[in-house]
Parts: structure tokens; sequence; C-alpha cells
């Protein structure tokens, strides 16, 4: 998916090329200060509409995922195979 910012001087660019640009995998347009006021998808590519839905659901549930990484207190995978390691070791299994 391509990204295309509004701006004054995007503003007089012709639609044609937009379009183009849209059927080649999307189209996200945003606007001068960055937030995505559309998208733009052929009909028949999932790809981009998978993408699209995604990011329409990230964007809703912003705080939400926020919160979660905020509670987050895993360990490493680094950690954990330690620990699953010092297990079978104090099991006697080897």
């Amino acid at each position: 998916m391509q990204t295309f910012v509004l701006s004054d001087q995007t503003a007089l660019l012709p639609v044609g090329g937009l379009i183009e640009k849209a059927a080649s995998g999307g189209l996200e347009v945003r606007n001068q200060d960055g937030a995505v006021v559309a998208y733009v998808l052929p009909p028949a590519d999932h790809e981009a509409w998978l993408y699209a839905e995604a990011r329409v659901y990230f964007e809703e549930h912003r705080e939400e995922f926020a919160a979660a990484r905020e509670r987050h207190a895993g360990i490493t995978t680094a950690e954990l195979l330690a620990k699953a390691s010092a297990q079978v070791t104090s099991a006697g299994m080897k």
C-alpha cells in the first residue's frame, strides 16, 4: 500500500495518477498532520483490504494496545529458555 499526503502542492495533482497508484496495491491518503483520511483500494486486492482493515482496527483500539503494552510484565525468550533449562536440570532430565 502506498501513502499519499494531502498538501497544497499535492492537491493540484491529477486524479488519474492517484487511481493508478490505488490500482497497484491500494493507496492510503493522509492529511498534513499524518492522520489517515481515506483508503482507495482495488476491489479484488485481498491483501490491500486486509491491511486497511487491520489499520482501522488498530486505530480504533490504540488506547487498549497502549494499556496492554504498559501491563506487559513478561520475560525475554532467553530468560524463558534459561528457566526451562534450569527446570529440566533440577528434575534430573538432560
